[in-house]
């Protein structure tokens, strides 16, 4: 950032003094003058009078500059820039001071509603976190008298609880997703197992839509299973939704880089919506034709894939199916995992 002090705003600032010195300075040498008869006198006057002006302001604008460019710079170089005024020495002009005085006051108040802000989304965190702990109690008891008493009814019941269980999911992962760092496990994980565990998760959505399932994931890598596991419902979810009949999951490493890719054959993302669809609440032409979207799902996924270091992509053409890759990077996370063992 590049900002100083410019001379016409200095001028600018100064003019009602200037002009005031000048009217001044012309007065009093045309009274001298007149009084005494001595235009040479007044002449002499108003130039020491001119000069000592000019030399004046011209050194306090250089020192004006240097204090504003001694101040931009502290700023460009400090990460939390509202802390500006606790590191400024103390300046030299009266102004200087009650104008540091005046930031420090506003700082120091917008700090303490930052902290009671935090404060409010933890306990809400907390709250939504322990709720979702709740309502997942009944949920699993309504599931298990389902499984006892096998029936048309029943089956159609377990569907439903499925989805509200994704729902209940979405909630919690969202809650959480600002402070993945707190609650994620990095270790050796087996791909083929995460996406097992996810079509388990979903196993009444896909043999309802009768779903065909290709796998071939015979990779490990270093992340969270938990998170993976989110992440990869989103995907199955939205490929079911979007009318796939048949999920292909693939791995492939190049280099230091293990892909995981999830390819259907559903109705393919419109080209002009394809940049768009990790943005938050946007569900595109397929959205508002299903009226079931609500554009948080891949959200999510992008959110905790930035959050656990891992690179996500889509790539898709209208009525053609849409593949999402997963890009593990062997590196950082890997050297965590063994360092903590």
């Amino acid at each position: 950032m590049v900002i100083s002090l410019k001379l016409a705003d200095y001028i600018k600032d100064k003019s009602i003094p200037l002009v005031l010195q000048i009217l001044g300075a012309i007065a009093f040498s045309m009274f001298l003058g007149k009084e005494r008869d001595s235009s040479d006198t007044a002449l002499l006057l108003l130039s020491g009078w001119g000069f000592g002006v000019f030399f004046y302001y011209l050194i306090d604008y250089h020192i004006r500059k240097h204090y504003y460019n001694i101040l931009f710079l502290s700023l460009d170089e400090l990460d939390q820039k509202y802390l500006i005024s606790d590191i400024l020495l103390k300046p030299r002009r009266q102004e200087d001071i009650l104008w540091q005085k005046v930031l420090r006051i506003s700082n120091r108040a917008m700090l303490e509603e930052i902290a009671r802000i935090r404060h409010e989304s933890s306990n809400y965190t907390e709250y939504i976190e322990q709720w979702v702990h709740e309502v997942k109690t009944p949920i699993s008891a309504i599931k298990l008298i389902c499984e006892n008493s096998p029936t048309e009814e029943t089956r159609k019941i377990k569907q439903e609880l499925e989805r509200a269980n994704r729902f209940v999911d979405q909630v919690l992962y969202f809650a959480r997703s600002n402070n993945v760092e707190k609650d994620y496990l990095i270790r050796e994980v087996s791909l083929e197992d995460v996406v097992k565990k996810a079509l388990q998760n979903n196993k009444h959505l896909l043999l309802e839509k009768k779903v065909q399932i290709n796998l071939s994931c015979d990779q490990s890598v270093f992340t969270d299973s938990k998170w993976i596991v989110f992440i990869l419902d989103q995907c199955i979810v939205n490929s079911v939704k979007y009318g796939a009949d048949s999920i292909a999951f693939k791995t492939e490493v190049k280099g230091s880089k293990t892909t995981l890719q999830i390819t259907d054959n559903g109705v393919g993302i419109a080209r002009e919506d394809l940049p768009r669809i990790f943005e938050k609440g946007f569900t595109g032409k397929n959205g508002h034709e299903t009226e079931k979207s609500t554009g948080m799902g891949l959200y999510l996924c992008k959110k905790l894939c930035d959050k656990l270091d891992i690179g996500i992509e889509a790539e898709s053409e209208k009525n053609n199916g849409t593949t999402i890759r997963m890009v593990f990077s062997t590196g950082r996370l890997m050297h965590a995992a063994l360092y903590k063992q």
